[in-house]
């Protein structure tokens, strides 16, 4: 009897979970997308059409809105005078739980 010819089985294939449901992945898209987000905004700014305030804030605007607030000043004069999209102020935290050292 001749030997018979042994079969060769398929190379291994590698499983990947799905991206879906991986969250170091979904964790890496959401921060590309709010870099996207911020990019873009920090290129309208000083443009006067389309512009409705900013939403992506540096240290030094934060402390002025919070030192605003201290002051008595209102989430909408806040954001009115530091050209911030509305909700922005409201987003930091309510008074007295954040405040400017």
């Amino acid at each position: 009897m001749s030997p018979q010819p042994q079969s060769r089985s398929a190379a291994p294939q590698q499983v990947f979970a799905s991206a879906t449901g991986n969250t170091t992945l979904n964790v890496l898209e959401a921060r590309r997308r709010v870099e996207e987000e911020a990019d873009a905004e920090f290129s309208r700014v000083g443009r006067s059409s389309n512009n409705v305030g900013r939403e992506f804030l540096d240290v030094a605007t934060i402390k002025e809105a919070l030192v605003r607030r201290q002051r008595g000043e209102s989430a909408a004069e806040i954001e009115s005078a530091l050209k911030l999209k509305p909700g922005v102020v409201e987003r930091l935290g309510p008074a007295g739980v954040v405040s400017p050292p």
